[in-house]
């Protein structure tokens, strides 16, 4: 007991930090209505409801570099933006058909004078996707303020493509031993079929085809059968930075190596088969990229799990690896024997442990590289807690682990399995966001979330966003207690006004 005292009065402080930060309020109906002049566009003859990956181009040339160049982008399922080359952005913040979320952009620091390409690669997930992924049909969306009738979707002369490289890979019971699993498919990647520099400047998209309107552009307020009500995006963008990987557990082959210097890089002959087990040392997630030379008809298979198993397929300790094996969703990567070809799968994978099972062919295979891109809503730890327990200090900083893990466009209960907002998950989420973060924005958008899932006998949705709806009646009364907590913890009595009728 007396140690439970002690991490009450060393948490207490904390709180004074969260009630002195700054929030921005989002409640300026002006931008709610933003007039889109654009439209929906989307490949002429392709399927626009099944899995595929669509990429998008179009040209332009400056006079000039401008001081500033708006832009307003969207998609469904997902988005990349691309200029010069240059990965601007992606999304977009998750949301539902009725609050369909847009990114604002300044992309005058990716021009340049002369000409300029701008690329997105769109996909849909399709059937596959995940439970909290709404959609409509695949398409593709973008605004400019400065030059309208030539980057306007549905005005301006944007071409597509489909890329025939992405086949869906379901994510079967077996792989996941039968657990509950909804967090959408992974890939098998074909590189011979990969359009490789589509989004440079110099790349030839001569025999592409023009887009096909889908539907005019509209926000909410302008309901007039659209399908997408767009609003502005209301959190700030994911943080993103490289890191390594901590170690390699084990090898059938001495092939790969890990250092400083070089980081991940292996060597593997021809016509051979090998593993490499790589241990992160602690759960995380973010978008792998290897990156590949040679190999022509090889086969990777790259399997991402929280845990290993032992015989009974049971996780145990996750320190202890001896005897145990892998068991995870997978993704394929089949090299097409050039040099500097990048795998990257489409969504963020969640992993402790990553395994390569590695089969070439005539030819041998070289790693150039092989790191992860972190992916995480940009929470900072601005709380702190100190004690001269070990054990207590573990606990602070496996807690604020998690909490960066399940907090992405919304929080989730887990980045693994479900990466679904539950709102008995959620109050103590955003609580620790106040206490250790003093951020309130995911709070604010997780309140708007339940708010507009209600169903007409006052009952919100346990979960969302989400197409699958689920109705836990305790779920709501929690709802009610984040609207009190941030009640309590805001002086900010417009936001809270809007949920009373709930």
């Amino acid at each position: 007991m007396k140690h439970l005292i002690l991490a009450f009065f060393l948490i207490v402080p904390v709180s004074a930090i969260c009630q002195e930060s700054s929030y921005t309020r989002n409640i300026d109906w002006n931008r709610e209505r933003h007039a889109w002049s654009s439209f929906w566009v989307t490949h002429p003859t392709e399927s626009n409801v099944d899995y595929g990956v669509f990429l998008f181009r179009n040209e332009i040339e400056l006079d000039e570099i401008p001081a500033e160049f708006i832009a307003y982008v969207s998609a469904d399922n997902r988005y990349h933006l691309f200029v010069n080359g240059e990965e601007v952005s992606f999304g977009p913040a998750r949301g539902s058909l009725q609050y369909w979320r847009y990114e604002t952009l300044d992309l005058a620091p990716y021009l340049k004078k002369g000409r300029n390409i701008i690329a997105a690669e769109v996909f849909n997930l399709g059937p596959l996707r995940p439970v909290a992924q709404f959609s409509n049909v695949t398409a593709f969306i973008f605004q400019s303020e400065a030059l309208p009738d030539q980057l306007n979707t549905g005005i301006g002369k944007w071409k597509v493509k489909k890329n025939h490289s992405y086949n869906a890979r379901a994510v079967t019971s077996n792989m996941v031993l039968g657990k509950y699993y909804v967090a959408g498919p992974c890939d098998s990647i074909v590189a011979a079929q990969y359009p490789y520099a589509w989004e440079q400047l110099e790349y030839d998209d001569r025999e592409w085809e023009a887009t096909k309107i889908v539907q005019k552009g509209s926000g909410r307020g302008y309901m007039h059968g659209s399908p997408w009500m767009l609003v502005p995006r209301n959190i700030p963008m994911m943080e993103q930075k490289v890191l390594a990987f901590s170690s390699i557990a084990r090898q059938t082959h001495d092939f790969a190596s890990l250092d400083e210097e070089r980081g991940f890089s292996a060597n593997i002959p021809s016509n051979t088969k090998t593993s490499i087990l790589i241990d992160q040392q602690a759960l995380t997630m973010g978008f792998p990229e290897m990156n590949v030379s040679m190999g022509i008809g090889a086969k990777i298979k790259v399997t991402y799990s929280e845990a290993l198993f032992d015989n009974e397929r049971k996780k145990g300790n996750r320190n202890e690896i001896e005897g145990k094996e892998i068991h995870g969703y997978s993704d394929i990567f089949m090299p097409d024997g050039n040099s500097d070809r990048l795998f990257r799968p489409l969504w963020i994978r969640t992993f402790r442990f990553i395994q390569l099972d590695i089969e070439t062919a005539n030819k041998p295979l070289v790693i150039n590289g092989y790191n992860f891109k972190f992916t995480a809503y940009p929470f900072e730890e601005k709380g702190m807690f100190s004690s001269d327990r070990e054990d207590l200090q573990q606990i602070w900083d496996v807690g604020w682990r998690t909490a960066r893990l399940c907090a992405l466009e919304t929080y989730m209960d887990c980045p693994y399995w479900e990466q679904l907002q539950y709102l008995g998950d959620t109050r103590i989420q955003s609580l620790i966001s106040l206490y250790v973060a003093g951020d309130d924005q995911l709070m604010r958008n997780a309140l708007l979330t339940a708010d507009r899932s209600r169903i007409p006998e006052g009952l919100t949705s346990a979960r969302g966003p989400t197409f699958v709806p689920q109705i836990t009646p305790p779920f709501s009364l929690y709802w009610v207690d984040m609207v009190h907590d941030y009640f309590m913890y805001r002086d900010d009595p417009d936001f809270v006004k809007q949920f009373l009728p709930g």
